[in-house]
């Protein structure tokens, strides 16, 4: 299921619509990408990425997580095999069955992911700090920042420039 688009997902299930006798298994490797199946999975799992094997129940969705390494068969000569077959990455998705790392896309989904969640914004800092709200760079290698940086004491005894909410579009080296 984590192979297929979102839109794949949306037409598959509205079939469920049809009739409440209905149901949808979602089962698959997981890719990392942060699609339908992470999001039925994380709700499933009670908001937690990673949980040791069992069953959860979410409110709407029941997950049942058994990484490879549960299996009866598993041992130290499979367990040594297959990590020389697979990279670090691989064996997270393939054995683990962890979403771990986002397979695709630019950024780091664990930066991602952490900037989505509440943080205590320092409103009056008691150094010279520099806060970069946002950094971009295109094909022609312009970057650009959107930065603000609070006007203090400690900055204007050294010299330093003050931005507050300026968007910049610099010619990267």
């Amino acid at each position: 299921m984590d192979y297929l688009s979102d839109g794949d997902i949306h037409a598959i299930s509205s079939i469920a619509i049809e009739r409440p006798d209905i149901g949808i298994w979602a089962s698959s490797t997981p890719t990392g990408r942060r699609g339908k199946f992470y999001q039925y999975c994380l709700e499933g799992q009670g908001g937690v990425v990673e949980v040791p094997p069992g069953v959860y129940q979410g409110e709407i969705y029941t997950v049942f997580y058994y990484p490879s390494t549960v299996l009866p068969t598993w041992n130290k000569n499979v367990e040594r095999e297959w990590r020389l077959n697979l990279s670090e990455e691989a064996w997270e998705h393939e054995v683990m069955a962890n979403f771990g790392q986002e397979t695709v896309g630019v950024f780091n989904k664990e930066f991602i992911d952490r900037s989505k969640k509440d943080y205590n914004y320092i409103v009056d800092a008691s150094y010279a700090a520099t806060r970069v709200m946002g950094v971009d760079w295109d094909k022609q290698k312009i970057w650009r920042f959107l930065m603000h940086r609070k006007n203090n004491d400690h900055a204007r005894k050294n010299n330093v420039n003050h931005f507050n909410c300026l968007l910049m579009d610099m010619k990267k080296p």
